[in-house]
């Protein structure tokens, strides 16, 4: 499980299935473009409502699709109901 799955455009895009929860991989994601252990980070709470985002993504109805869009430390992220995370690291 690597956090470092690049779409060539300077984004990190990573399934957030292979995680613990949704929010889990967005603070191992963060962690890994700021080059800094996750307990290095700033509060993710300060910017989300972690089991807020982890109760949304993970419950939206067949046929409904969802992004939840946050700038966290400068990086614009996207998570979606569809497992993906995806990092705007074209700014580190």
């Amino acid at each position: 499980m690597s956090p470092r799955d690049t779409d060539g455009g300077g984004n990190i895009r990573v399934d957030y299935t292979e995680y613990e929860s949704p929010s889990h991989a967005l603070a191992v994601t963060i962690a890994a473009v700021e080059d800094v252990h996750v307990t290095e980070l700033d509060p993710l709470f300060d910017y989300v409502d972690l089991e807020a985002l982890n109760r949304l993504v993970q419950r939206t109805n067949a046929g409904e699709t969802l992004a939840v869009d946050v700038t966290i430390d400068g990086h614009d992220v996207t998570i979606r109901d569809d497992g993906w995370l995806t990092v705007d690291d074209s700014n580190t």
